[in-house]
């Protein structure tokens, strides 16, 4: 798999220079924004580890964790990610361009992936929630697979969930939060490239573990910063950038978070496919560090796809799966 395989660099160049708009328009209200702890363990120290657009990213000591340390309070992110010109942007053009694209090659191997957990567990899965279900094409997954169960999604943004809503699936628009009527509802909650945006990674957690019934399951992915690409790219990153992506957690810091939310038997994998395709398409070839510029040179494709098995073996790509137990 390639990058552009999941999305157009136009679309995304175009979001991306949307996004440094957004950025630097909500930067003109930094009197507004608070200092906070690391978002995965709560730890108070902490280190800058750089600067990008005028927003500090900082690291935890502790965990490891990459995050921006002075942030837009919780309602200002909120009005931010649902209004917007590159929320806009996102729900208009880049998720209906994508979204197709990502059907067979990131939701249907999701949604069988879910429905191999249920033997992983010992339990049938009979009521399933996607939090931030976006254009419902990893509901319509689930469906297809979990024929006769009840499947929900929660969608903030009002133009996703009206998509949703126009394609027969049962979305709730708004936030989980929101969703207090389906309290310890559901068996299985999926919650996907969410956990990066919000103001409290935690918080979003604990409420998902108020959806799902006690023994619940929660399967989420986002970004880590464990990951190979982002440790060789760092500030440099197309993926790491204000104020969509604050939250970046290590290996520690999931499993920190995902505990102090209430889950327990924590399992990170990264079966991510696209570090070296990242490094190679972002980063000009003579800054592509030496070690893998060799690599490169040897112009032999199978020696690469055994490196990225590699990462993603070993839990150094950068995409990660979190799957995790309420207690």
């Amino acid at each position: 798999m390639k990058e552009k395989d999941i999305r157009s660099r136009h679309v995304q160049d175009e979001y991306l220079a949307l996004c440094a708009q957004d950025a630097a328009a909500m930067l003109a209200r930094e009197a507004e924004f608070v200092e906070v702890d690391c978002p995965a363990c709560g730890a108070a120290a902490k280190e800058t580890a750089f600067v990008k657009q005028g927003y500090r990213y900082s690291q935890c000591p502790a965990c490891g964790t990459l995050y921006l340390s002075r942030r837009p309070t919780e309602a200002m992110l909120l009005e931010f990610n649902n209004s917007s010109a590159s929320a806009r942007y996102w729900a208009a053009e880049f998720y209906p361009e994508c979204a197709e694209k990502r059907r067979a090659s990131v939701y249907r191997p999701r949604a069988e992936y879910v429905r191999a957990l249920q033997g992983v567990y010992g339990k049938e899965f009979r009521a399933l929630l996607d939090v931030g279900t976006g254009y419902g094409v990893f509901l319509e997954e689930l469906a297809a697979l979990f024929p006769g169960a009840e499947i929900k999604g929660v969608e903030p943004g009002a133009d996703l969930a009206a998509v949703c809503r126009a394609k027969g699936l049962d979305v709730l628009e708004g936030t989980v939060a929101e969703a207090s009527a389906w309290r310890g509802r559901f068996d299985f909650c999926a919650c996907f490239e969410v956990l990066e945006h919000v103001f409290s990674p935690v918080a979003l957690l604990r409420q998902v573990a108020g959806v799902c019934r006690r023994g619940g399951v929660v399967f989420l992915n986002t970004l880590g910063c464990d990951g190979f690409d982002i440790q060789v790219m760092w500030e440099r990153h197309r993926n790491v950038y204000p104020v969509n992506h604050i939250n970046i957690l290590s290996t520690r810091g999931f499993r920190a978070a995902m505990e102090r939310a209430g889950f327990a038997d924590v399992r990170i994998t990264t079966p991510g496919r696209l570090d070296l395709d990242i490094i190679r398409s972002q980063m000009p070839p003579d800054e592509i560090p030496r070690f893998l510029r060799t690599l490169v040179a040897r112009g032999d494709e199978a020696l690469l796809a055994r490196f990225q098995e590699f990462l993603a073996a070993n839990g150094l790509s950068s995409h990660v799966w979190v799957v995790a137990e309420k207690t």
